[in-house]
């Protein structure tokens, strides 16, 4: 499995929705934050030793790998970073890598 270019397809999706949500919306709403976790070891070990992802929080997730503001944007907005997350779980799930988007609240 390519988990660089899964993990570019991935971001790229996430930037493309977060830049057209922001255009939809601006930076409006709640501000928070937002995060992709893919909890799978096989797939977390390898997103993680190839540096693309963080080794997920043992207390908060349990397992597996975390990838912050999938979508880079610099607005606060939830309503943005969801559409970001949303997109990268999405294009992960495409290649038979479970993800799920998060967020929260600030």
């Amino acid at each position: 499995m390519d988990y660089l270019a899964i993990f570019h397809e991935a971001k790229n999706a996430a930037v493309a929705a977060t830049s057209a949500k922001f255009a939809e919306i601006g930076d409006f709403g709640a501000c928070g934050f937002a995060w992709v976790q893919i909890p799978e070891p096989m797939h977390a070990a390898a997103l993680v030793s190839a540096g693309l992802a963080k080794k997920g929080d043992a207390d908060a997730f349990r397992h597996g790998a975390i990838i912050y503001d999938p979508g880079q944007s610099p607005v606060q907005s939830l309503n943005v970073m969801d559409a970001g997350a949303d997109a990268f779980a999405a294009v992960m799930a495409r290649h038979g890598i479970k993800a799920r988007a998060w967020s929260r609240m600030d």
